[in-house]
């Protein structure tokens, strides 16, 4: 899914404080639905409830605002604090007024796409492309003026196509200065990537580092490398560390300019790593489904500051995704349990770093789910997260637990990583930037 937000201005001055109305009662109604829907009434019954001075909220409104209140509802764990918490301290604090906090809290008013209704019910693309009608109720049409689209001007005219074709979704959000609009992202396909069959590029995360490489694969323990690399990111997490020491407020200006820089180098990432799916022209990206909640990891503060806050994790992989959407690149996730353990074990006599190690086990993971399972060519089998351990697999795992000095008879992958834990071996390959001097390998560090 991609977003276009785009600033916005009206011919009739009046309509700014129609669409504030608007906005308003659609946040009361967001808010009534939020809390319905936590007492466990159905979206059905939400729809149909009935309540005083929101006489605005029409159906569609209604249909669409039950919809996000139930996406709050499944996102976020706990009671939703809406505004977030930092604007609610500075309330709290008595930094800004009653109206200023009601005034900022406010989200957009959405209206969901429908693709047999041009794309949506109340929002219209206009042919040149340069405005919109919004027309809440048939009678009542606002011509927003668009500012500053002609970077975007050719996204805009493949959407007026989709939308007189009736053939896609699109959903609009609006507030006082801005416009959303959000849609699929596969019609900007322009060039499909023609694929090398079984030639995966993959991917281990963690908030330091990335590690990645492109395989061509024969079979499920054969395979060619042919790129790899680590993308890091640990200055930045260290110059975050050494600000939180020096006690600087998240507002400060040091710090904002940092978590702008975190955000913008994240999607840099997106971009190289998807340049590189195509320029070798990979059949399926492959990564770890990552589903990480916030919590005390037990390794410290900074560890669960860096984990829980810092790490763009989300922001990595939806970006991965829409980018491969648009170049027909199969994004495949796979379970990660155990892939360091067995990347570092397996693939050891590699003398790769650890996070491309790991990169090699998802992709073996990503090769295996993808004949099994997409083009079903393959029977299914047990081995999409434990390889079958074959006599060639089990020498490389008695030569590799030798050098880590784990004298222990391997019997399983969870009695290998159990005895990790517990004599607290340190299985991993070293992260040395001297190896990448001497081999055909990228280090590619993210300066400030």
């Amino acid at each position: 899914m991609i977003t276009l937000k785009i600033r916005y201005t009206v011919e009739n001055k009046s309509n700014n404080q129609i669409i504030a109305d608007y906005q308003k009662q659609y946040n009361n109604l967001l808010h009534l639905f939020y809390n319905r829907l936590k007492d466990g009434i159905s979206e059905t019954a939400c729809k149909h409830l009935e309540y005083n001075n929101l006489d605005l909220m029409k159906s569609w409104f209604r249909q669409s605002c039950v919809k996000d209140a139930s996406f709050l509802l499944k996102d976020r764990e706990g009671t939703v604090l809406f505004g977030g918490k930092y604007l609610f301290e500075q309330r709290f604090r008595h930094n800004i007024t009653n109206e200023e906090f009601k005034e900022k809290r406010l989200v957009p008013l959405c209206s969901i796409g429908e693709g047999r209704c041009n794309g949506n019910r109340l929002f219209r693309l206009s042919e040149d492309c340069y405005s919109i009608i919004f027309s809440p109720i048939s009678k009542q049409k606002m011509k927003l003026n668009l500012i500053g689209v002609d970077k975007r001007i050719k996204i805009l005219k493949k959407l007026y196509l989709h939308q007189q074709l009736k053939d896609i979704p699109i959903t609009y959000k609006l507030d006082k200065k801005y416009v959303y609009i959000s849609f699929d992202e596969t019609i900007l396909q322009e060039e499909i990537v023609k694929p090398i069959q079984n030639r995966i590029i993959s991917i281990d995360m963690n908030p330091n580092y990335v590690g990645w490489s492109v395989l061509n694969w024969k079979s499920s323990d054969e395979f060619d490398i042919v790129d790899s690399g680590v993308i890091s990111l640990k200055n930045i997490n260290d110059i975050e560390r050494k600000y939180m020491k020096m006690k600087l407020p998240s507002m400060s200006k040091e710090r904002k300019y940092l978590n702008d820089k975190r955000q913008n180098e994240t999607l840099e990432v997106s971009k190289f790593l998807v340049d590189m799916a195509k320029h070798y022209r990979c059949e399926c990206f492959g990564i770890e489904d990552l589903s990480i909640k916030s919590k005390d990891k037990g390794c410290g503060k900074d560890y669960n500051k860096l984990t829980n806050n810092n790490w763009n994790k989300n922001k990595l992989v939806n970006n991965l995704r829409k980018r491969c959407n648009i170049y027909g690149i199969k994004f495949i996730e796979v379970k990660p349990q155990y892939s360091s353990v067995i990347g570092n074990i397996v693939y050891r006599d590699l003398e790769l770093p650890d996070m491309i190690l790991s990169s090699i086990e998802i992709s073996r993971r990503c090769y295996e789910f993808n004949l099994q399972y997409l083009k079903k060519v393959k029977e299914k089998t047990k081995n999409i997260i434990f390889p079958i351990s074959t006599k060639s697999l089990l020498d490389k795992v008695k030569h590799s637990l030798e050098e880590v000095k784990c004298f222990v008879d391997f019997v399983d992958w969870k009695q290998i990583t159990s005895e990790f834990k517990k004599s607290k071996i340190r299985y991993r390959f070293p992260l040395d930037e001297r190896v990448f001097q001497t081999k055909t390998l990228r280090f590619i560090n993210v300066f400030l």
